[in-house]
């Protein structure tokens, strides 16, 4: 009844869940996003169709996977991050800086370890540097670049459905990534409301 390739994406999400340990009771914000993600961004794809709806959903519930993983390796890390986040476009910097690494790198190594595409593998390393937009970037062609941009637009969409405040990352990259998408800022307005139907039945089974 769901389909091969549906129920693909069921064991995806319960395995890497339950691969990480679920992760401390924190994390469950994280796990809803990561669904809501992989939902919009595999949508997302019908219109730029440079790269397949089944990469674009593992790409939105893997993108940010390292998250999870660091949080349980470092007791700051949550607070690390969230400081991060709030300066825009640091957030990999700072990761850097204090634990030598950084959640795209540790991201892009469990895709790897998981057997996923080398498309989703570096757009997951990428997501956080939008020069890949240029095409100066090594192992980003266009897929690449189109799973960075989607990616961020579908945590924007994702953070307008919930009614929160935009993030600084999309006051940071958001302009790149619509020049890049060939979007104007009104026109995701009309991207979300094609997708609230999908969005809505999410939170609804989660209620």
């Amino acid at each position: 009844m769901l389909g091969l390739r549906n129920l693909l994406k069921i064991v995806y999400g319960f395995a890497l869940r339950q691969s990480l340990g679920g992760g401390p009771a924190g994390l469950e914000r994280f796990w809803e996003r990561s669904n809501y993600n992989a939902v919009v961004t595999s949508y997302l794809v019908a219109r730029w169709p440079q790269v397949s709806a089944d990469d674009a959903y593992a790409f939105g519930l893997f993108h940010e996977a390292g998250v999870a993983v660091l949080t349980q390796q470092h007791a700051d890390y949550g607070e690390v991050f969230a400081r991060a986040c709030r300066a825009g476009g640091k957030v990999v910097a700072v990761e850097t800086e204090r634990y030598h690494t950084s959640h795209t790198v540790v991201g892009a190594l469990l895709a790897r370890n998981w057997y996923l595409p080398e498309t989703v593998v570096w757009a997951i390393r990428y997501h956080h540097d939008y020069s890949v937009f240029a095409g100066t970037r090594g192992h980003a062609p266009r897929p690449v670049q189109t799973l960075v941009a989607l990616g961020l637009l579908s945590e924007h969409l994702v953070g307008r459905f919930l009614q929160e405040a935009d993030d600084p990352e999309w006051e940071f990259g958001g302009a790149a990534t619509l020049a890049f998408l060939g979007l104007e800022l009104g026109q995701t307005g009309q991207l979300l409301e094609g997708m609230l139907g999908d969005l809505q039945e999410i939170r609804a089974y989660r209620a």
